[in-house]
């Protein structure tokens, strides 16, 4: 099938492998690495939803002609807009296993349809194709609940309560959830000097204000990628975003603030949202380094991040 381009830039030719319900297993992987390798010169395309997401996911690898290891691209395509979540070279599966995983319990939390109470209706939902391959038979709240299965029944019940901390729109912790979680980490720092830190950012656009809600779902995907099980990603305060580290100190905060930007800068947030005129303006503080009480924690973080955003606006004008 001849595409008139790809989003690699240039006309070329496309292989569509797939497109089902549920994210992809290795062995589906593997085959579009491979299929890649096969056929150099040519776009691999593999597309997956999850069962009640309104978005869904596509996965394209290239493998150039003498190139040691393919181009892969993950992007979310909502309606007619895409958004590039992450593209890197690599042959690493377990890395693209990782990701691919990462990237569909995100789009999960942060494009699930609304849940409505059945009244003498019966929702069908499509079947999945005959060549997907798919481990998963319960779908997005088996693979959601798998990490609770030791609570038993009780686990749904964990993963509803769970949800309800999260802003619908954003698929980011509200700043109440966020406060509560930073307290929980603070009695923990004050009774076993367990070290706790918070990075607050800001994302900011010279001519595009107030910052579209899209924008802020691809936020939340692609901190999915690179944070831990255990770190909180939240808004902070009216237009403040955050993420709380237990059990972390400043250098690694430091370091997972870097990889925070990284991510962000992969790719366009929304359009016209790219790292050519996006603003990120990071504060980073940490206990015991920066004080001894949660008051301390938030307005060291807080200083840092007006100083941050104040050199930035400095240097516009130099």
């Amino acid at each position: 099938m001849q595409r008139p381009s790809s989003t690699f830039g240039e006309p070329i030719r496309t292989i569509f492998l797939a497109k089902g319900n549920g994210a992809p297993g290795v062995e589906v992987l593997s085959t579009v690495i491979s299929t890649a390798k096969e056929h150099q010169g040519y776009d691999v395309e593999l597309s997956w939803a999850l069962p009640g997401c309104t978005n869904s996911i596509k996965l394209m690898a290239r493998w150039l002609k003498g190139a040691a290891v393919p181009s892969l691209k993950l992007t979310e395509i909502d309606g007619n807009d895409r958004t590039v979540i992450w593209n890197c070279d690599t042959g690493d599966l377990a890395l693209v296993s990782e990701i691919v995983e990462k990237c569909s319990a995100a789009l999960f939390i942060t494009n699930k349809a609304p849940q409505m109470e059945a009244v003498g209706t019966e929702i069908e939902e499509d079947e999945p194709d005959d060549d997907w391959i798919d481990d998963n038979e319960d779908g997005d709240q088996q693979e959601k609940t798998n990490d609770l299965a030791f609570l038993g029944e009780a686990a749904t019940s964990v993963q509803v309560l769970s949800d309800q901390l999260i802003n619908l729109t954003t698929g980011l912790h509200s700043f109440s959830a966020l406060l509560k979680f930073l307290e929980s980490e603070f009695y923990r720092f004050d009774a076993y000097a367990v070290p706790v830190s918070l990075i607050i950012f800001e994302i900011s656009h010279p001519t595009i204000n107030p910052i579209p809600l899209q924008a802020f779902s691809t936020v939340a995907l692609r901190i999915e990628m690179i944070k831990r099980p255990l770190d909180i990603a939240g808004h902070f305060e009216a237009r403040d975003f955050a993420l709380l580290l237990p059990n972390t100190q400043s250098p690694t905060a430091l370091l997972i603030a870097n990889k925070v930007i990284q991510v962000l800068n992969a790719g366009p947030l929304a359009p016209g949202l790219d790292k050519s005129t996006l603003r990120l303006c990071f504060g980073i503080a940490a206990l015991p380094d920066d004080g001894d009480d949660l008051e301390t924690l938030i307005r060291s973080a807080k200083t840092a991040k007006i100083k941050a955003k104040n050199q930035a606006v400095s240097s516009l004008f130099q």
